[in-house]
């Protein structure tokens, strides 16, 4: 043994929350972090459709992925993952919140038009 302190390994944890910005829009978040760098992310609009909750837009970095945004996510066959270029994910997840925020009624739309359109 060399006498040297063992360096300390910090815990990965996570948090999350949802955000109902109508009786009908919510907003999901929810991030993995490390110190204080996160390390993946999903930021998530929920739209209630025909009494059934659907993603509108979603950012994620779901399994181990480059943050990308899904296209239309509420339709597996069309959705696309689109890459997210950004300057570290503490700042790529407020941007995320802020344009679903920012978009939610432009978002609502779409997907209520996609997935009614894909039910048929």
């Amino acid at each position: 043994m060399s006498g040297e302190p063992r360096p300390q390994r910090i815990p990965m944890r996570s948090k999350g929350y949802v955000n109902d910005l109508t009786d009908c829009d919510r907003l999901r978040v929810w991030w993995a972090y490390q110190g204080g760098d996160i390390t993946g992310l999903t930021v998530q609009l929920e739209c209630k459709v025909d009494g059934a909750w659907i993603p509108a837009k979603r950012y994620d970095t779901s399994h181990g992925s480059e943050l990308h945004v899904h296209t239309a996510p509420w339709d597996k066959a069309i959705d696309r993952k689109v890459p997210v270029p950004h300057g570290g994910l503490n700042h790529a997840m407020n941007q995320a919140i802020t344009d679903l925020l920012d978009g939610y009624e432009r978002y609502r739309e779409v997907a209520e038009i996609g997935h009614r359109g894909a039910k048929q």
